[in-house]
């Protein structure tokens, strides 16, 4: 009889146990968890010429957490904040940060890189220069934006060294006589030019 009681009691103990745990929750006893905050930006990085703006937008995850904006340097990038969007404007050459923080925390950047805005008119020549003997001749192209419009011209600054003829965007120099000279293209009111050296 005792034997019976033993097995029985010990049953009623596995039952016990089994009704009041739960292997597969990860709810701990007390309650739930607290939420981690995670911010996340729709760009890490941008390249921008001066005066450029871009929206940057911080995705975060609790509503209602409070961010704050900042930039590594107001003498590359400024920016103007309202809440989780902010307006970045492009101010200097370099390189600089937008990052946003979350009770001091780091929470998400953007790396940001001014450049030079590219040349709407460019020759292409190596260190914009050109070297021919007398005699010689070349034919040098320039590249032009879309955006230009206008008419296109091709001008030398002493014709007793180099003779050009041009169409378009395309000039062919000939070499008469050793200088130094410079030889300009202008399309509307955009110009560009190269050094012509003509050696004996």
């Amino acid at each position: 009889m005792k034997k019976w009681i033993a097995i029985f009691a010990v049953l009623l103990l596995l039952f016990a146990v089994g009704c009041t745990s739960d292997p597969g929750s990860t709810t701990p006893p007390d309650g739930d968890t607290p939420q981690e905050l995670t911010v996340t930006l729709d760009k890490t990085s941008a390249e921008m010429y001066v005066g450029d703006t871009i929206t940057l937008t911080a995705q975060v995850n609790i509503e209602g957490a409070e961010i704050v904006w900042s930039t590594s340097s107001r003498a590359v990038v400024s920016f103007v904040a309202d809440g989780n969007t902010a307006t970045v404007t492009a101010e200097g050459l370099g390189s600089a940060e937008i990052r946003i923080r979350h009770n001091e925390q780091l929470m998400a950047k953007c790396s940001i890189t001014v450049v030079e805005p590219p040349q709407s008119l460019s020759v292409r020549l190596p260190q914009d220069m050109l070297v021919l003997h007398v005699g010689g001749s070349a034919v040098v192209q320039a590249v032009a934006d879309d955006s230009l419009t206008g008419d296109i011209s091709w001008d030398i600054t002493d014709t007793s060294i180099a003779e050009i003829e041009y169409q378009g965007l395309i000039v062919r120099v000939e070499a008469l006589a050793a200088g130094q000279c410079t030889v300009t293209v202008t399309f509307g009111e955009e110009q560009d030019s190269f050094t012509l050296i003509v050696e004996a």
